[in-house]
């Protein structure tokens, strides 16, 4: 039996009144209806009404193999992609599985990972916890990294045949992992996280990373300064997240603003931003090493990205998907 969230939301909203839930469906998992007013920035509540389906939380884990830079993962069928355009239906995961009840993420991760792919590993290293579909589902997945070898091997795997599961334990380098990415071999959610944060560990190394941070600046403003200049302000907070973790932040209008200024540009949006707007950003893509993508709908942004991943930079989606490095210190601080 999967552990499962609350009946009810454990803290109030006070933006949120009159929350109703109702069980629609209690088969293999639960489906839920909410109904609820939300209350508007005048002041005025709006009624709404949303669904929650509800599958337990579960854990994943990337297994690496450093001496010969190999990764584990799982080849299984998938219904729902069956049924949206994957062409056959098998997915390659990292292993994974739904807590049960009384049992916490690495406890339920261990159990995965001997029944999926046969390895009773040591030391597991906890990564991050992230909602995967927020907007409809409440699960949250605990994400770990740890090692395996040829003396960690207890089976074949392939699964709990008693539930059904009939897996395949694939083995690729980290190279052809994230080939696989790229060529859209790979493309689980979960798996790409980890894969990715597997390469930056990879790429890091001792030395800071060049981090360009990617978002809206003009989308949704209608080129309104204030609107415009809130937009940089939310990509520099993050820049800041990415500097006290011991990189380099690079937000893209600090370097572009003065050029175009000085090639004679008078406001956003004239000739002169449009032709210089899009080269800039694409150097900057090109001299860093990671591409952090925030906010909301920015076409320009999107173009980055885009770029990033042709050149095979590390494209993120938060700053504490970063390593830690020792932290910015002022000058003459003891």
């Amino acid at each position: 039996m999967a552990r499962r969230p609350h009946d009810t939301p454990t803290a109030p909203n006070p933006a949120i009144r009159n929350l109703r839930i109702e069980v629609l469906s209690d088969a293999w998992f639960v489906l839920r209806r909410a109904t609820f007013e939300q209350q508007a920035d005048d002041g005025s509540w709006i009624a709404a009404q949303r669904e929650a389906y509800d599958r337990g939380n579960g854990a994943a884990a990337l297994l690496h193999d450093p001496a010969r830079n190999t990764i584990l993962l799982v080849r299984q069928y998938r219904l729902p992609v069956h049924l949206n355009d994957h062409p056959d239906g098998m997915l390659l995961e990292v292993p994974a599985g739904l807590l049960d009840d009384d049992e916490n993420a690495e406890q339920a991760l261990r159990r995965e990972l001997e029944e999926e792919v046969g390895h009773r590993v040591g030391p597991l290293r906890r990564l991050f916890r992230l909602y995967m579909s927020p907007g409809s589902v409440t699960e949250h997945l605990t994400f770990f990294a740890g090692n395996y070898d040829r003396d960690t091997r207890t089976s074949a795997g392939g699964g709990d045949r008693a539930e059904g599961e009939h897996l395949d334990v694939v083995e690729l380098t980290l190279e052809d992992a994230a080939r696989g990415i790229e060529t859209g071999q790979i493309c689980d959610a979960k798996s790409v996280l980890l894969i990715q944060w597997m390469r930056l560990q990879a790429t890091a190394g001792d030395r800071p990373l060049q981090v360009l941070i990617a978002g809206p600046v003009r989308g949704g403003t209608n080129d309104e300064p204030d609107k415009i200049a809130a937009n940089v302000h939310a990509m520099e907070v993050v820049a800041l997240d990415v500097l006290q973790r011991g990189h380099l932040p690079i937000v893209g209008e600090w370097i572009s603003f003065p050029l175009m200024a000085r090639a004679g540009s008078t406001r956003i949006g004239d000739d002169v931003y449009d032709q210089l707007q899009h080269p800039i950003g694409e150097r900057i893509v090109e001299c860093s090493d990671v591409c952090l993508r925030i906010g909301g709908a920015s076409a320009g942004s999107d173009r980055m990205v885009a770029l990033a991943r042709r050149l095979g930079r590390l494209v993120l989606t938060a700053a504490d998907q970063l390593p830690v490095r020792p932290a910015v210190r002022p000058a003459g601080a003891g």
